[in-house]
């Protein structure tokens, strides 16, 4: 049978426990890709457990997906260490995320470069999570692809398990989420979980980033990596 972390905000208490979730309401979050269609969803569910919120993004991004939140910014580049430096050192974080998504195939080494950044200065900050959105298809769940899908990916799947193998290294502890499908959807199916087999599975955005939050400060989420699925939905062109 799978293990699994249900979709159940009535569960939450039960499912993290109330001291757990008194820990990361009163938490900060620093958030990497704030501005995308996931890291936004993953913005809104922060602040539904009072968890505040500082959003990394670039000086020219559009932030119209962050319109009327109640968060802070600061800006730089992801591919600039410096910036992820200054990043952290701008508040006194217990979590990072890390959702950024590439805006083209010319960025090969983005995932690997900026995630690295990302740990380094999570370590030397004391940040007691980060939360790295990875790729089903790494490590243990290479075999849910053919050979010839998995082709198409390679260059992804081999940054990403790179970045995966520095972060589990460091010492901060982390929880990676991979993904397989990630589709649009404003409206939650409540039918999405966290599975520690590895499964080639999809989830709406919304429902991929309330699962995820209800891993904050949980310390059964603490140093694991999931696979993200709903059985309601399916991975498009998936094998």
């Amino acid at each position: 049978m799978k293990r699994r972390l249900a979709l159940a905000a009535f569960g939450l208490a039960a499912l993290l426990g109330s001291a757990t979730a008194a820990v990361a309401a009163n938490g900060s979050a620093l958030v990497f890709g704030a501005n995308g269609k996931l890291g936004s969803e993953m913005v809104k569910a922060l602040l539904d457990r009072n968890i505040d919120v500082t959003a990394f993004v670039r000086p020219s991004s559009d932030r119209s997906l962050l319109n009327g939140l109640p968060i802070k910014y600061v800006e730089g580049d992801v591919r600039n260490k410096a910036d992820i430096d200054k990043a952290f050192a701008s508040g006194k974080f217990t979590l990072a995320v890390n959702a950024i998504a590439r805006r083209s195939r010319q960025e090969f080494g983005l995932y690997e470069s900026s995630q690295n950044s990302m740990t380094a200065a999570a370590k030397a900050t004391g940040v007691k999570q980060m939360i790295f959105f990875s790729s089903v298809g790494v490590g243990s769940s290479r075999f849910l692809y053919s050979d010839k899908a998995y082709a198409n990916f390679k260059a992804t799947m081999t940054e990403r398990e790179a970045a995966e193998n520095t972060l589990i290294a460091s010492g901060v502890p982390y929880t990676i989420v991979r993904t397989g499908g990630v589709l649009d959807g404003n409206i939650a199916t409540g039918k999405a979980y966290l599975s520690e087999k590895p499964i080639l599975g999809a989830t709406t955005r919304v429902d991929l980033a309330q699962i995820t939050v209800a891993c904050v400060g949980a310390d059964f989420c603490k140093n694991k990596i999931f696979h993200a699925g709903d059985d309601t939905q399916k991975v498009p062109g998936g094998e």
